[in-house]
């Protein structure tokens, strides 16, 4: 019987669980949301209240800007699959700067475009009309979902502040 070094047993027990951790992340990251393209840059001079926590703004279709109307403080070229909901909570390392999240507004149970996710009178939860499903944006920027007939949470995507100006574009799956 051959004995394996402990450098070749380290080496074997890295890669595995590499490969574990990498199968982990694929599950974490699926959406049964089709995937869309997402770009949405917007100064936070014109959207003020996304420097607060706790606060949204709502972007679909409807909203993409012409390049015949360029607007140095919105630039929005995709909306994802239902439209962009951007969500700030409380930065755990610096309180007063807001963290952004976005999620697409498509609600995962329905998987309809049309049919989307809204902020709540509380601006803590997303709901589907349709289906009555809650959605938690407080959540560490996972929008889980709550007991109701959606199982995922809502479609993550990428929100990145650079100075005043936040761009959203589609999270990259693995």
């Amino acid at each position: 019987m051959k004995r394996f070094s402990h450098n070749t047993t380290g080496r074997m027990l890295l890669i595995a669980c590499s490969l574990l951790a990498s199968a982990c992340g694929n599950k974490a990251n699926y959406s049964s949301v089709p995937d869309a393209p997402v770009f949405i840059q917007i100064s936070l001079d014109y959207y003020p209240q996304l420097r607060s926590a706790y606060q949204y703004a709502c972007f679909t279709p409807e909203d993409i800007t012409p390049p015949q109307q360029a607007n140095p403080y919105v630039n929005i070229r995709h909306t994802g699959y239902g439209g962009i909901l951007i969500y700030t909570t409380l930065s755990s390392l610096t309180p007063e700067i807001p963290e952004y999240h976005a999620f697409d507004m498509a609600c995962p149970y329905e998987k309809d475009k049309n049919i989307r996710v809204y902020p709540d009178s509380s601006s803590i939860y997303a709901v589907c009309e349709q289906c009555g499903s809650r959605f938690d944006l407080s959540s560490l920027g996972m929008a889980a979902s709550e007991s109701n007939p959606s199982k995922e949470n809502l479609k993550r995507h990428e929100a990145i502040r650079s100075g005043n100006i936040l761009t959203v574009r589609e999270r990259i799956s693995y």
